[in-house]
C-alpha cells in the first residue's frame, strides 16, 4: 500500500519545529498537518520542497499542543499527510492542441494519489473498527489481502 502520511516525522521533544516526509504530492497545498488528530490551519506551518518537510511557525499557537514558538510539545502526535485536491483536473486539454506527456502523467498521478488516500482511510477503518466484528474466516482473508497474498 502506498504511503500517504508520515507520523512523528521527527523527534517530538518540544523544540523541534521541522518534520520531514517522503511521499509524493502534486502541490504544496495538498500537504496538511495534524497535531493529536486535529488538522492545523495551513498558516501555522510552511511546506518546503527540497528537502520535503514542514516547518511550524508561531502563528496562532495552540498552547495545549504547541510551545510558544510553534514547536509541538513533547508527547504530541504529529502527522503530516496528503489530501489531493480533485475538484478540478490538474491539466485540461483543448481541442486541436497537443497532448503533452507531463499533463497526462499529472492527471494520472492526481487520480492515483486520491485513490491511495481513500484506500488508506478504508484500510484504517477495516483494521480498527470492523476487524472486531468480523468472523475468524474473514479476518484470515483480510490478513492475506493486507499482506499481498491471495485469499481463497
Amino acid at each position: 500500500m502506498a504511503t500517504t502520511f508520515t507520523e512523528n516525522g521527527g523527534a517530538v521533544n518540544g523544540s523541534n519545529k521541522e518534520y520531514t516526509f517522503s511521499f509524493p504530492y502534486l502541490k504544496t497545498e495538498d500537504i496538511y498537518v495534524a497535531l493529536n488528530g486535529t488538522t492545523q490551519a495551513t498558516t501555522k506551518y510552511t511546506v518546503s520542497t527540497s528537502p520535503t518537510k514542514i516547518t511550524f511557525n508561531n502563528t496562532s499557537v495552540d498552547s495545549t499542543v504547541q510551545e510558544s514558538d510553534g514547536a509541538p510539545k513533547t508527547g504530541v502526535t504529529v502527522r503530516v499527510y496528503r489530501d489531493t485536491d480533485v475538484d478540478a483536473a490538474k491539466a485540461v486539454y483543448a481541442s486541436g492542441s497537443s497532448v503533452r506527456a507531463v499533463d497526462l502523467n499529472d492527471n494520472q498521478d492526481q487520480c492515483l494519489y486520491a485513490l491511495q488516500e481513500e484506500q488508506t482511510i478504508v484500510n484504517n477503518l477495516v483494521s480498527t473498527t470492523w476487524r472486531g466484528l468480523m468472523s475468524s474466516q474473514d479476518k484470515v482473508k483480510l490478513d492475506a489481502i493486507e499482506s499481498g497474498a491471495t485469499a481463497d
